[in-house]
């Protein structure tokens, strides 16, 4: 119960002055869920994504919202909404890594939420250029979102390797 206080009084503050446009939508869609009302916090999240769409918590909290209620469709609009910033945003150093911090995050995310969507194709594309691309940045939620898509096409035991064989094994290592 104290921990169900601590939210109710974090997601009253919502329409707080002191808190910036994003984290108004953050206590907002926690106001909805809080109140058993996902369809509202996923709605709230979609709205948050198309403000700032390189809030990868943001991309997470819509993915887990819209698989829970079974919205296919918006965990896809969730990633689709995200897309473009995240891919314009994947230019690389000298070295060859990626340049923006967490891009791997962003794209992984992008990736499970088009398998949610049923687009398993573009899914796997995707997470084996952010593999490839950011081989320090997220590799270990990289295979994770490849097991992912593995799972949602029916691929079970190669999702299953992928947590478990050697070469997810090395990715997750630094995690």
């Amino acid at each position: 119960t104290n921990l169900l206080h601590i939210v109710q009084a974090a997601a009253s503050l919502r329409n707080s002055p002191h808190l910036s446009k994003r984290e108004q939508f953050h206590m907002l869609a926690l106001h909805y869920l809080v109140n058993n009302e996902h369809r509202r916090a996923l709605a709230t999240l979609h709205e948050l994504l198309e403000v700032c769409p390189g809030d990868a918590f943001g991309l997470s909290l819509a993915l887990d919202v819209a698989s829970a209620l079974g919205d296919r469709g918006g965990a896809l609009r969730a990633a689709t909404s995200v897309a473009a910033y995240w891919n314009e945003r994947a230019k690389r150093t000298l070295t060859g890594q990626t340049a923006m911090p967490g891009h791997a995050v962003g794209s992984s995310l992008i990736a499970v939420g088009f398998a949610i969507g049923g687009r398993y194709r573009e899914a796997e594309q995707i997470v084996e250029r952010t593999k490839r691309k950011d081989t320090m940045g997220s590799p270990g939620l990289a295979v994770w979102a490849l097991a992912h898509v593995y799972d949602a096409e029916g691929r079970i035991s190669e999702g299953a390797s992928q947590l478990s064989g050697y070469d997810g094994i090395q990715d997750f290592a630094d995690c």
